[in-house]
Order: structure tokens, then C-alpha cells, then sequence
């Protein structure tokens, strides 16, 4: 009865704000960013074909985390590659050089890719 009160707001924990925040799938599975829904409504349906979406365009679609996990090890694939041949083409020019290979990759340990433990972070 004499507790605080507010007026005409609710308060919500924060699973219930990010059920809220997050759009469901459609009826076909997928979870688009505009739902079919909209789509089937002539006004916004209408607006957004004008604007240059479709219903089942790539940047319609959300993203889940396996696909950004995807994503981060393709990118981290290619930079692993380029690292490689950079090193290869730098070795084969001006030969190996013992003190400091030409580029290091640092992983999320924080230890070098070469493998060498005594190497400082920084190179």
C-alpha cells in the first residue's frame, strides 16, 4: 500500500526486455528483420518493395551466432593464409631472419603463432 509506485510504467527484468527485443521466426522458420506479416500488408508491403527490399533478401534475414561464428573462422582462415604467404615471400626475398620473423599473428592467449614463447607480444 505505501510502497513506491510507478505510474503507467512496468518494470521488467532483463530476460523479459531481450524476449521482447528479439523478433520471433516466421511460419516458415526463419527470422527476418521485416516479418511476413508486413509484408502481407498492403501499405508497408508496398513501401518497402518501393525502397528496395524483398521478403526473402539476405539483408532480410537475421543472423544467428553459428553464422557469425562462420564468419569470424572464413575471415580468420584468410588472414592465416595471407600471414603465411606474406611471411613465405618476406623469408624467400631477404632471407630468414632468427631475432623477429616479418609478421606475427597473436592469438587470444596472447602467445605468438610461431610457437616461440620468449618472443615479446609487441612484434
Amino acid at each position: 500500500m505505501f510502497g513506491r509506485r510507478t505510474f503507467g510504467r512496468q518494470k521488467h527484468s532483463f530476460a523479459d526486455l531481450k524476449k521482447m527485443m528479439r523478433p520471433t521466426p516466421d511460419s516458415d522458420g526463419v527470422t527476418r528483420v521485416f516479418s511476413k506479416e508486413l509484408w502481407n500488408d498492403p501499405k508497408i508491403g508496398s513501401m518497402l518493395r518501393e525502397l528496395g527490399f524483398a521478403p526473402d533478401d539476405q539483408r532480410n534475414i537475421m543472423r544467428t551466432a553459428d553464422d557469425y561464428i562462420a564468419l569470424f573462422a572464413a575471415a580468420r582462415y584468410r588472414l592465416q593464409q595471407r600471414t603465411e604467404t606474406f611471411n613465405s615471400e618476406m623469408t624467400a626475398r631477404h632471407g630468414y631472419c632468427r631475432a623477429a620473423p616479418f609478421l606475427v599473428m597473436a592469438t587470444r592467449s596472447g602467445t605468438a603463432s610461431t610457437g616461440r614463447s620468449s618472443m615479446p607480444r609487441w612484434i
